[in-house]
C-alpha cells in the first residue's frame, strides 16, 4: 500500500496525489524543453500539529533514522539514493585561489538580535516524538509584517521580532512538524505494530515578499511505502510543494500546490539516467509577475544529472485562485535556451538558483524579468552523463534571463523567453572538508554520541541488556564496532550557488570554494562573492572570504535597498567549534571582516560522523538563509549551542536505539546536536 492511499484530513488530495504516484514512477518519453502543466491545489492549513499518539521512549519503534538512510540498496534491490546529492562528493579541486586572510571583529553594534532557532531536539520530537534524526538542518528563513518564519528539514516555527515563538505551546517549543503543516500522516507512526510510515519532507525554505504582503514557502515530498516489506523506502515518487499564505499573517492559513516532479529531467540522452528522478534541491525567487521554483533533477538509479528544472507560477494567479489546479510552466534547462546561448545548449544547468527582489522592486523591462544564476565547475555542469570526469574549477558563472514574464498572467505563458550568458569572474574550486576544533582526535565524553560508540566497559542496565552485558556501543549498534570513532571535519558543500538577492539593478550572490588565505600552508574551505549588472553581464564587484586556520561554509547573502549587505556563513576551525558567523558588505567596499553571531560550544556529535553509524558524509547543512525586512536583514546558520557530557546525554539510561527525550536541556537528540541561530542586523 502506497502511504497516500493513508486517510487523513486531506483524503481527496491524498487520493489524487497516490493515483499520480502510481503512473509517475515509470519511464516516459522525454518532455519538451518548455511546456505547460498542471499544479494542483492542496488544503489551506495554519501551521499546526496534527493528530498523533504519543510515543513513550522504550516503546513501539525505535528507530532514529529513515529506513534506508544509511543502506547502499533499496526497494527491490536498486541503489538506494538520498536527498541533496552531489556528484563531486569525495572529489577535489585545487588547492584554490590566494585571497587575503578577513580579519575576525567584535559584534557589531548594529547586531540588534540573536536567538536561538530550531535545533535536533524539536525536529526529532515535534508530534510526540513520531519523527526522525534527520540531518543536515536544510534551512530558510524569511521575514515581513513582524515575523520571522524559519523551517529546517521537517520542522517549522514563526516568531516574533524578539525571538518568542508566536504558534501555540507545546513540548518543543512551539515548533510544528512539516507533515502536520502539508496535512500528512506522521513521518513515522512509533506506536503501532506493523509501523506505519508518512511521506518524507525535505529542503524546505521561504520567501516573504513585500510587493504581494504574502509568505511563500517550498519543499520536495518524497512518498515512501507506508507498510510492507519495503516500509518507510521511498517509492521513487515525488513532489514539489508551493504554499502562499492566505495573509500577511503566517500563522494563519497556508494554501499548498504540489505538483508531480517524477519524470521531469527526461531529457538526458543516456539510457542509463532516464527517470524516475528527485527534484532535489527546491528553492525559491520571484519578480513583479512570477514565482520559480528551481529543482536538480538526479535519476534515482543513474549515475549521471538529468539537469536543472524552472517552474514558473504566475504570482496574481496564485493570489486570486479559485480553481483546484493551476498552470505552471515547466522549463528542462536542458536544451532550453536559445540555440546562440553564451553558455551553450548541451550544457544542462545546476543549481540554477532564482532571484529575490528584497524590496519588492523588480525588473519590469522586456515585459517583466526574472534572473536566475548557477556556477560550472561541479560534475553536474561539465559532465552531467558520466557524473564525473571534471577539474572542479571554473572562472565563469552562468547568468540566466527569464523575460517576458508578464505572459505568465495571459492565456500564452509559452511566450516567456529564457536565455543565458557566461560571465567571467575570479576562479574558484571545490572546497576541502572544513576543519573542526578535535577534527581527528579519538572521541571523548564531549562528544558523547561517538564516546559512546568507543565505549567496551560500561556495565549496561540488565532489564535492557540482559546480566553482565558491557559497552555502551550495543545500544547503537548489533555488531562490535570495528574502528575506534574519531571527531570528524565538516561537509563544506560543493561549488553550487546560495541564495541569490536583485537589489538596485544588481544581482548578490556567493558560493563555497577552496582557498588560501593569506598566511596559511595548507587549502581551506572559503566563500567567493559577486556583485554582478545583469544587463551587460558583468562583474562590477567580487571578493573572498576566508581566514588563517578557519573553514567558512554555506554562505547566504541578502542585501538592502540602501546597498548593505550581509553573508550570513558557519564558521568553523582549528580552534573553533562551528559557530553562527556573519560579515557585512557594500557594493563600493566590499567586504571587510566577519564576527561571530554565536560562537559554537562544543565539536559536531552526529550520526553521519561516525564509521560505524554507515559514515558516508559529516552532513553539515545544504544552505543557510538571509531575508531583508525593510531596512534590516535577518539571517540564519547552523551552529553547535550546547556542550553535553556523555552522562548528561543519557550514558546508559538509553532504551536500544533510542534516547530518552528531555536530556542535555532539550538541545539535542541521541543522534546528533546541531542548531540554528537566528539573527537582525540593522545596517
Amino acid at each position: 500500500m502506497k502511504l497516500f492511499k493513508v486517510l487523513s484530513v486531506l483524503t481527496v488530495m491524498m487520493l489524487l496525489i497516490s493515483a499520480l504516484g502510481v503512473a509517475s514512477a515509470s519511464a516516459a518519453a522525454p518532455a519538451p524543453s518548455m511546456e505547460v502543466r498542471q499544479a494542483s491545489k492542496g488544503s489551506s492549513l495554519a501551521p499546526h500539529t496534527g493528530a498523533f499518539t504519543q510515543w513513550v521512549p522504550g516503546t513501539g519503534n525505535t528507530k532514529e533514522l529513515p529506513p534506508g538512510s544509511r543502506d547502499s540498496k533499496g526497494p527491490s534491490g536498486k541503489p538506494n539514493l538520498g536527498a541533496n546529492r552531489s556528484l563531486s562528493l569525495g572529489k577535489s579541486g585545487p588547492n584554490g585561489a590566494a585571497a587575503n586572510s578577513s580579519a575576525l571583529l567584535s559584534a557589531d553594534p548594529k547586531l540588534k538580535t540573536s536567538f536561538d532557532g530550531l535545533n535536533l531536539f524539536q525536529q526529532r520530537y515535534a508530534r510526540g516524538g513520531n519523527q526522525f534524526s534527520t540531518e543536515p538542518p536544510d534551512q530558510g528563513l524569511c521575514a515581513g509584517n513582524g515575523f520571522v518564519v524559519e523551517t529546517v528539514n521537517d520542522v517549522l516555527n514563526v516568531y516574533n521580532t524578539s525571538g518568542q515563538s508566536v504558534l501555540p505551546a507545546n513540548p518543543v517549543g512551539g515548533a510544528v512538524d512539516l507533515n502536520s503543516f502539508y496535512g500528512f500522516p506522521p513521518e513515522i507512526d512509533r506506536t503501532v505494530n506493523p509501523t506505519v510510515y508518512g511521506p518524507a519532507v525535505t529542503d524546505p525554505s521561504c520567501v516573504y515578499d513585500s510587493a504581494s504582503q504574502r509568505f511563500y514557502g517550498v519543499a520536495l515530498v518524497l512518498e515512501v511505502y507506508a507498510t510492507g516489506p519495503d516500509a518507510g523506502y521511498d517509492t521513487g515518487t515525488n513532489w514539489i510543494f508551493l504554499s502562499v499564505s492566505n495573509t500577511n499573517d503566517p500563522t494563519k492559513g497556508w494554501t499548498h500546490y504540489y505538483l508531480d516532479v517524477t519524470n521531469d529531467g527526461s531529457r538526458n540522452p543516456d539510457p542509463s539516467n532516464q527517470c524516475p528522478c528527485i527534484g532535489d534541491y527546491p528553492h525559491l525567487g520571484m519578480d513583479a509577475n512570477g514565482v520559480y521554483v528551481t529543482t536538480n533533477a538526479y535519476p534515482w538509479y543513474g549515475p549521471g544529472f538529468n539537469g536543472a528544472q524552472i517552474y514558473a507560477f504566475s504570482k496574481a494567479g496564485l493570489l486570486n485562485n479559485t480553481s483546484p489546479s493551476f498552470p505552471v510552466v515547466h522549463i528542462d534547462t536542458w536544451n532550453a535556451v536559445e540555440a546562440n546561448s553564451d553558455a551553450g545548449g548541451d550544457q544542462p544547468g545546476f543549481t540554477v538558483w532564482p532571484a529575490q527582489a528584497p524590496s519588492g522592486v523588480n525588473n519590469t523591462a522586456n515585459g517583466g524579468t526574472e534572473y536566475f544564476v548557477s556556477s560550472n565547475a561541479a560534475d553536474e555542469a561539465t559532465h552531467p552523463l558520466s557524473g564525473t570526469g571534471g577539474t572542479y574549477t571554473s572562472s565563469k558563472l552562468v547568468l540566466w534571463t527569464l523575460q517576458n514574464t508578464a505572459a505568465l498572467n495571459t492565456p500564452q505563458p509559452l511566450k516567456i523567453k529564457l536565455s543565458n550568458k557566461l560571465v567571467s569572474v575570479n576562479p574558484y574550486s571545490l572546497p576541502p572538508m572544513a576543519i573542526q576544533k578535535g577534527t581527528g582526535s579519538l572521541a571523548t565524553n564531549a562528544t558523547p554520541l561517538g564516546a559512546c560508540l568507543n565505549d567496551m566497559n560500561t556495565k549496561l542496565n540488565a532489564g535492557i541488556f540482559g546480566p553482565g552485558a558491557k559497552g555502551c556501543w550495543q545500544i547503537f549498534l548489533d555488531s562490535k564496532p570495528t574502528v575506534k570513532e574519531l571527531i570528524s571535519p565538516l561537509d563544506s558543500n560543493d561549488t553550487r550557488i546560495q541564495q541569490v538577492s536583485y537589489t538596485n539593478g544588481s544581482l548578490w550572490t556567493a558560493l563555497d570554494t577552496g582557498m588560501a588565505p593569506s598566511g596559511s600552508s595548507v587549502p581551506r574551505a572559503g566563500i567567493e562573492w559577486f556583485m554582478l549588472n545583469p544587463a551587460t553581464a558583468k562583474v562590477t564587484n567580487q571578493g573572498y572570504l576566508g581566514a588563517v586556520g578557519m573553514d567558512f561554509t554555506y554562505p547566504a547573502i541578502a542585501v538592502t535597498t540602501a546597498g548593505k549587505g550581509i553573508i550570513a556563513f558557519t564558521a568553523t576551525g582549528d580552534n573553533a567549534f562551528p559557530g553562527a558567523a556573519y560579515a557585512t558588505m557594500d557594493g563600493t567596499n566590499g567586504v571587510t571582516g566577519w564576527a561571530y553571531a554565536k560562537t559554537g560550544v562544543a565539536a559536531y556529535d552526529g550520526d553521519s560522523g561516525y564509521y560505524n553509524l554507515g559514515y558516508f558524509r559529516p552532513r553539515w547543512g545544504d544552505y543557510g538563509a538571509a531575508a531583508v525586512d525593510g531596512g534590516n536583514i535577518w539571517f540564519a546558520s547552523e551552529y553547535v549551542s550546547a556542550a553535553c557530557d556523555f552522562k548528561t546525554w543519557g550514558g546508559t539510561n538509553f532504551d536500544k536505539g533510542t534516547g530518552l527525550p528531555y536530556r542535555c536541556g532539550g538541545t539535542r537528540s541521541a543522534y546528533g546536536n546541531w542548531a540554528t541561530r537566528v539573527s537582525m542586523y540593522q545596517p
